[in-house]
This record gives structure tokens, C-alpha cells and sequence, in this order.
């Protein structure tokens, strides 16, 4: 949940002071695991890598991008840790836990992208380095067209 709405529970009574320290405290800053710090020095060394991506990709009709982008954000609500960014500082980089109201569904049309060249588009887009200070998360595309079924294409850095 993102702190405004932590503090609107907490104004209408919703969550305990307790609750909101627990929360609070979920939230804090830590510092990388070995594997992460392994990862964060790859992506300083070469930051157009995707080496560690993890491209995974679906096809369906009728998506609802709406519905979509917003279980997306309960998930990343409840469990911060997906949305982390790496912050640096004089003791090193530290996991700073992101908000989930930043998490957008990229609705990319492909009307005029041939069939034969889908996968390429695709490939493209899987291929493109995570900024691990900005956020892991910069927008997941949801490709379509009207008469063509909707493939959604994300990729996630393993650690």
C-alpha cells in the first residue's frame, strides 16, 4: 500500500499505531545481499546489459490494462520489495523499498507492425536495461492491435 494510503487507514481507524510502525518499518532501507551487490556492481560496470533479465512473455485477448495495472499495484503494495530501487551512499547501496502508485501499463499499438515482425518487437523491448536507481519497473508494455490478440511483455533482473 502506498503511505498515503497507510495514513488514510490510520486517520479513518483502519490500522493500529502498531500496524503503522510495522508497516513503516517494512519499508526501511537495506542493504543489498551479496547476490544483489553482485548485480549492482555488473549493472554500474555495464549498464546496457540485460544479460540478467528475465523476459517473460504472454498472449491473450480482451485484456483489460486497467484491471491489469491495478493488480499489478496490489502486488507490489503488498510486497514492497518487487518495487525497490538501489539508492547509494557513503555506507553503499542500500535497498530503497518504491511505491506501488508508480507502476504504469504501457498500452503500445502494433496496428502497423507486421505479424512476421512481432517477435522482434518483443525481443527489442525484452532486451532493455532495468535502471535499478529509477525503479526496476519503468512501465510494462501491453502490445496490441484490433484484430490481433494482446501479448503483454515484461522482464525481471534475477538476483
Amino acid at each position: 500500500m502506498s503511505l498515503h494510503a497507510l495514513a488514510r487507514m490510520y486517520a479513518d481507524g483502519k490500522v493500529s499505531t502498531a500496524g503503522v510502525l510495522a508497516e513503516l518499518s517494512r519499508r526501511a532501507d537495506t542493504p543489498l545481499s551479496e547476490g544483489q551487490r553482485g548485480l549492482w556492481a555488473l549493472a554500474k560496470l555495464e549498464p546496457e546489459t540485460y544479460a540478467y533479465n528475465v523476459p517473460v512473455c504472454l498472449s491473450a485477448a480482451d485484456v483489460d490494462t486497467e484491471a491489469l495495472q491495478a493488480a499489478f499495484r496490489d502486488t507490489l503494495s503488498r510486497h514492497p520489495l518487487l518495487s525497490a530501487t538501489v539508492r547509494e551512499t557513503d555506507d553503499g547501496p542500500l535497498l530503497s523499498h518504491g511505491d506501488a502508485d508508480g507502476f504504469v501499463i504501457e498500452d503500445v499499438d502494433i496496428s502497423d507492425v507486421p505479424s512476421d515482425q512481432v517477435p522482434d518487437l518483443l525481443k527489442e523491448r525484452a532486451r532493455r536495461p532495468f535502471d535499478l536507481a529509477g525503479g526496476p519497473w519503468p512501465g510494462w508494455p501491453c502490445c496490441g492491435a484490433p484484430l490481433r490478440r494482446r501479448t503483454s511483455c515484461w522482464s525481471s533482473t534475477t538476483s
